[in-house]
């Protein structure tokens, strides 16, 4: 039997995978949630095992960006025999780093504007606005980004990029 391009295989994670830890090619295990059947025969039953990797990681930048994860099938076990598969990417991408940037800018800039204001008046404030938020800037570079992580369980859809023989 041929399974045709563009079948979808829905599937759960069976371990989590985090964008901290995951590099390309880390191999993740799967689950088929939902029989997949073709012309009125089962082709794949739910409870088969899929194999797949990592195929992208992206780390938030210092001062900006998102983090990106992306994984991909690479074979199906099925009867004791392990079946090549070429899927689509299955791809999330986390909230970006900017707002955490902003917000320690305008924190740091708050702050040394009133400890400015306090220890030298006028001039004090102008120059305690630019060094609460350089210090802002530089807490902000130093700390690390969001992460992104796809928990265990998680339902992951993907179609098959080519028929499966």
């Amino acid at each position: 039997m041929t399974i045709p391009q563009g079948t979808l295989i829905q599937l759960r994670t069976n371990e989590p995978v985090s964008s901290k830890r995951a590099k390309d090619g880390t191999p993740v295990e799967f689950t088929v949630i939902h029989d997949v059947t073709f012309g009125g025969v089962l082709a794949i039953p739910r409870g088969a095992t899929a194999h797949g990797v990592v195929t992208e990681v992206k780390q938030a930048g210092d001062l900006k960006g998102s983090p990106e994860l992306a994984l991909k099938l690479t074979s199906l076990d099925l009867g004791g025999q392990n079946y090549p598969l070429d899927s689509d990417q299955f791809k999330v991408k986390g909230p970006g780093k900017g707002g955490q940037t902003a917000n320690n800018i305008v924190g740091g800039a708050m702050m040394g504007t009133i400890i400015g204001c306090i220890a030298g008046r006028g001039v004090g404030c102008a120059i305690g606005a630019g060094a609460g938020a350089a210090a802002g800037t530089a807490v902000s570079a130093a700390s690390p980004g969001p992460g992104l992580w796809i928990p265990s369980e998680a339902r992951v859809d993907f179609h098959l990029n080519k028929p499966l023989m």
